[in-house]
């Protein structure tokens, strides 16, 4: 008994289909005046620009609706919702690479990027390099100047031993003077600690120097000997 014999026929246009990259697809969530630069830019660096948004309620439900490669996230204006959105994403959609958008690649900025979820912190150059950077994001990657790396390595290095966050009943340090006195105890460094409090370096070397009058030492690091004792103190 001959079974019929079923013949698949691969057409060129079959060939091409099946040869044919996928573009990425990004949601925009970029000021008004700056939406239709955004957008040309994106198409001809080819990507599939899915939809544009306008504020975090949108470009959240946009993003939860379409699940795009890429989310990219102007941070020109105000840069803590846009520092905010991109935590919220993270946390809401973790698969869904972002990219913040601002005027600079500044190392404070780039590093909060991360530090609230995004893949990368890029300025708006609209050049080649930037559509790199967000292709790369789009895949997967992350993208970080060779500064913030080091700051990011720095902080890894130095995670909290147990003990840390400890408080004395009775310290003549504030609560924000052993925030910083915590992380200067872990290793990190002063640039770092402003970085990861979101306060300028001279704000963190005046705090410095009150624990050091308080505490009645001359250097943070004799402060930081202190407060472990301190802390020792403290945990008995």
């Amino acid at each position: 008994m001959s079974h019929p014999t079923t013949t698949m026929t691969t057409t060129t246009q079959d060939r091409h289909d099946a040869a044919a990259p996928t573009w990425p697809r990004v949601i925009c969530s970029v000021s008004p005046r700056d939406r239709d630069r955004c957008a040309d830019a994106l198409r001809v660096a080819g990507f599939v620009v899915t939809a544009t948004a306008n504020g975090a309620r949108e470009t959240m439900e946009l993003a939860l609706h379409y699940r795009p490669d890429l989310l990219l996230i102007d941070a020109s204006g105000d840069d803590h919702a846009a520092f905010a959105l991109a935590a919220a994403v993270a946390h809401r959609l973790p698969h869904v690479p972002v990219a913040l958008l601002g005027p600079v690649r500044e190392p404070h900025l780039e590093l909060r990027a991360v530090l609230s979820g995004a893949r990368a912190y890029v300025a708006a150059t609209w050049d080649e390099a930037m559509m790199r950077t967000l292709r790369a994001v789009a895949r997967g990657e992350a993208s970080t100047s060779s500064t913030v790396t080091g700051m990011l390595v720095e902080c890894l290095q130095a995670i909290p031993t147990a003990g840390r966050g400890v408080r004395p009943i009775h310290s003549p340090l504030t609560d924000r003077e052993w925030e910083v006195l915590d992380r200067l105890s872990a290793g990190r460094s002063p640039a770092a600690v402003a970085c990861e409090l979101d306060v300028a370096a001279d704000t963190v070397q005046s705090h410095v120097k009150r624990i050091c009058r308080k505490l009645g030492v001359r250097s943070y690091a004799d402060a930081v000997a202190r407060a472990d004792r301190l802390i020792v103190q403290a945990a008995a």
